[in-house]
């Protein structure tokens, strides 16, 4: 009869035996796969993972040309990228993960790499936003993951552009929170980007009313946010935002009100009534507001008294929106300069900057914006100090 000391060695062995097998598994899972394609030097993923790098690095003054760079690497490789952006997609947790990962900082002389399943999903993302139309062949597989899987498949969908908008609709038809907002963002951020044209987006619109007027106020506040990115069909879109000013919640009043700026004209018969509710409302529809009356020029009478009134906000976004729709309006200097003076000595290096850039629009004209933006030519900041002297730059003498 085996005594305990021995079945405690053959348990030994059998863990080892399991751990080694799974080691030569992952070890040699982790070498052995189809060829990446390569560009100009760099795999598919280097690219894919340059552009999610430099998409979010908004402080490098070559971002647009790092942009395109890699937008181009992507579409040269065009589609022979699918099988592994699609192979990304489909990425997910795994036994072979988990005992990479697991090894990888255990094992070095194996020289594996964690495997971040996350980072493979946006990687993908990205690449299909590059491929556009061409990723067209992927998109049955793209709706069927979207129908199982909620999160980062509604972005992969709709980074084909106007191809996915058939299957955007029908979707959005079927889903509940939290992937109608999810469906509904993706889109939005597709028109932002520009690929979807707003024009073609505008098929969407009687789907984005009726979540508008459901009760999921977090795919309604979704909605309100794409009337804005569309802009199209008026006549629909702005009485519904201007309903929504009326909404409990603050952030779904504040994309209402941030979206009729993007309506202009069409929604400047109601600045009167986003003037009435900015000193009664709350901090997110105040900047929303800010926003959105710097677009209405034809209500400038209207707009200009609340942005002056926003140079005092107690909030340092309030009063950088102000001063920076007061500039962009640029009308009734009288009003407006001794509210930017002001502003140009505030607490807040960035309501400093936005109201010197702002004076720079009264400079020429007979007021005392000159000699403020003179005086801002010594402050602290260097952005502000960078403004002043740009804006003294535009004096003709």
């Amino acid at each position: 009869m085996e005594n305990a000391s021995s079945r405690r060695r053959r348990w030994a062995w059998i863990i080892a035996a399991v751990f080694v097998i799974l080691l030569i598994i992952a070890f040699f899972s982790a070498l052995v796969g189809p060829k990446v394609p390569v560009y100009q030097g760099k795999n598919l993923y280097a690219w894919a993972q340059d552009l999610q790098t430099v998409q979010q690095n908004y402080s490098d003054p070559d971002r647009w040309k790092k942009i395109e760079t890699a937008n181009t690497a992507i579409r040269a490789i065009g589609t022979n990228a699918l099988p592994f952006v699609m192979a990304d997609i489909r990425a997910r947790v795994t036994i072979r993960v988990r005992v990479i990962n697991w090894l990888a900082p255990r094992v070095s002389f194996l020289k594996l790499k964690p495997i971040n399943i996350p980072n493979r999903w946006q990687r993908a993302i990205r690449a299909l936003e590059a491929l556009g139309p061409m990723a067209k062949p992927c998109l049955p597989e793209l709706i069927a993951l979207t129908h199982k899987r909620i999160g980062y498949t509604e972005d992969a969908l709709m980074a084909l552009g106007s191809d996915a908008l058939p299957a955007f609709t029908n979707l959005l038809v079927n889903s509940k929170y939290p992937q109608t907002g999810n469906l509904i963002g993706a889109l939005a951020n597709s028109v932002y980007s520009n690929r979807i044209k707003p024009e073609r987006a505008a098929v969407t619109l009687p789907s984005l009313v009726q979540v508008f007027r459901s009760s999921d106020t977090h795919g309604g506040w979704y909605a309100a946010q794409a009337f804005g990115a569309i802009h199209q069909d008026p006549e629909l879109c702005v009485p519904l935002l201007v309903d929504g000013l009326t909404n409990s919640t603050p952030s779904f009043r504040a994309a209402c009100a941030r979206s009729l700026g993007a309506f202009g004209a069409a929604a400047t018969p109601h600045a009167t009534r986003l003037a009435e509710l900015f000193d009664d409302t709350d901090l997110q529809t105040r900047i929303s507001i800010c926003q959105t009356l710097a677009n209405f020029n034809s209500a400038a009478e209207i707009a200009v008294p609340v942005l002056v009134r926003g140079l005092a906000d107690t909030n340092d976004t309030v009063r950088i929106f102000s001063a920076s729709g007061l500039g962009q309006l640029g009308v009734f200097p009288d009003q407006v300069v001794p509210g930017l003076i002001d502003a140009a000595q505030d607490r807040n290096a960035q309501v400093r900057l936005m109201a010197v850039q702002s004076l720079g629009m009264f400079i020429s004209r007979p007021t005392n914006a000159l000699s403020a933006i003179q005086r801002a030519c010594m402050d602290p900041d260097p952005s502000v100090r960078n403004a002043a002297t740009n804006a003294l730059k535009r004096v003709s003498f």
